[in-house]
């Protein structure tokens, strides 16, 4: 196992850096919204594509140790070849967590309550993503729903590889408390 990962400590300080570097200069368009009656009027609107992002192995082998998991062909380059791939494979859950990285580069929810989590209806691991690859991902906000005093808002994302060929599509829920005038 230690032959696989040879990962430094992680810099802690270096977390509020990243974060204002992301809400400085870009070249993405966020698309910002100041109620939830604003996001049910843009049900349907494409938001992205994000700013492409490559994964690194280091980034595979540090979501290995985040997770435990030691499949090899996430590595191994040697056993990922012999199954047929051109390098180490990221894991599908690592794809499947950077949707929030992603969500804060496609759109922003100003001034509302706290954003929760809710959960994911669908997910699908269409093509494979190899180390260092790039990802960029789109998203549909494709419906909102109240419930109690929450809206649930869906949204279906896209990841697709630097060929531009679809990589993964899940579709999430946001749950956000509702607007008093909405």
């Amino acid at each position: 196992l230690t032959r696989f990962l040879s990962l430094p400590t992680t810099r802690v300080d270096l977390l509020p850096v990243r974060f204002s570097m992301l809400q400085g200069a870009h070249m993405f368009e966020i698309r910002r919204f100041s109620s939830v009656q604003e996001v049910r009027e843009s049900v349907g609107e494409e938001l992205g594509p994000s700013e492409p992002m490559t994964l690194s192995e280091f980034r595979i082998k540090s979501f290995a140790e985040s997770t435990n998991d030691y499949q090899a062909i996430h590595l191994d380059e040697k056993v990922a070849k012999k199954a047929g791939y051109q390098g180490v494979l990221a894991h599908g859950y690592l794809l499947l967590s950077l949707l929030s990285k992603f969500s804060y580069e496609l759109y922003e929810l100003v001034g509302m309550g706290p954003i929760i989590n809710y959960g994911t209806d669908k997910v699908r691991f269409i093509r494979p993503v190899i180390a260092n690859d790039s990802i960029a991902a789109s998203a549909t906000i494709t419906g909102v729903e109240k419930k109690g005093d929450m809206a649930l808002i869906k949204v279906d994302y896209s990841l697709k590889n630097q060929k531009d060929e679809l990589v993964m599509v899940a579709s999430t829920i946001i749950a956000i408390q509702e607007d008093n005038n909405a």
